[in-house]
């Protein structure tokens, strides 16, 4: 019965010594995705970061994350890791908000809090949703949605003397214009202006050009059809005119 036993004890040592090969699976994981692993100085990749082989042994773990390489936006989490087996890594960021504003020195509130002025870098242990409120004296309150994943916030605040000005225009140009336009009296009228306008070009040149006829020939017909002309001229011309009353009446007056 001993031996038996001894040499179970035996074949579990050897089956143990054969299994533990003294290289062990690390991953790496944190509550931001893409944050930087190294380890002993070394950079060896993003979160997460899976499966990652190492031999038995003492490290030093950095896991950081920032933006840009911005010293101020820079988080870094330090582990001193003796590895002994399959080991997973977790790190938690502080969430981080950079919130600005035109113009700047905007008051921002959150849930009826203040949080700074901008340009503001604001960390927390808990994300925020909803949204923030810019304010500031003599400008229009701005709502700032805050969306997923989006740490970079921007507001345009409007200022309320210009949003009276651009009230002011507005209403005097409702009153200018009492009722809509007729556009298809527009249009007539348009068209007319501009044929008339023909016209009275026409009739005057062929006019002049029977004037000159009849002063090198002497013609008295050439005379007779000038005259006539001329005649058709000044009806043009009085109609034109009155297209061009009637067209500035419709755009501009009723």
């Amino acid at each position: 019965m001993k031996k038996f036993i001894i040499i179970l004890i035996l074949i579990y040592t050897n089956l143990f010594s054969q299994s533990d090969t003294g290289v062990y699976n690390v991953s790496f994981t944190s509550n931001f995705d893409s944050s930087l692993v190294y380890i002993d100085s070394v950079f060896i990749g993003y979160t997460p970061l899976n499966n990652y082989e190492l031999e038995r042994g003492n490290y030093f773990i950095e896991i950081k994350r920032g933006i840009d390489n911005r010293d101020w936006d820079i988080q870094e989490k330090e582990y001193l890791l003796d590895l002994v087996c399959d080991t997973v890594l977790s790190a938690n960021f502080k969430f981080y908000y950079f919130i600005n504003s035109s113009p700047a020195n905007s008051l921002v509130f959150y849930d009826n809090i203040i949080l700074g002025e901008t340009p503001l870098r604001y960390f927390t242990e808990n994300k925020l949703f909803g949204y923030l409120i810019l304010k500031k004296e003599n400008y229009e309150d701005f709502k700032l949605e805050l969306q997923e994943n989006k740490f970079e916030l921007f507001g345009v605040l409007e200022n309320k003397n210009s949003k009276i000005l651009s009230e002011e225009i507005i209403y005097n140009k409702k009153t200018s214009f009492k009722s809509p336009r007729n556009y298809t009296v527009i249009g007539l009228l348009s068209a007319a202006l501009i044929s008339t306008g023909y016209s009275a070009y026409r009739t005057k040149t062929v006019s002049n050009q029977l004037y000159d006829n009849y002063n090198l020939t002497g013609n008295q017909h050439d005379l007779d059809r000038s005259n006539q002309q001329n005649i058709f001229f000044y009806i043009s011309l009085g109609l034109m005119q009155a297209a061009l009353g009637g067209l500035i009446y419709f755009l501009f007056i009723k």
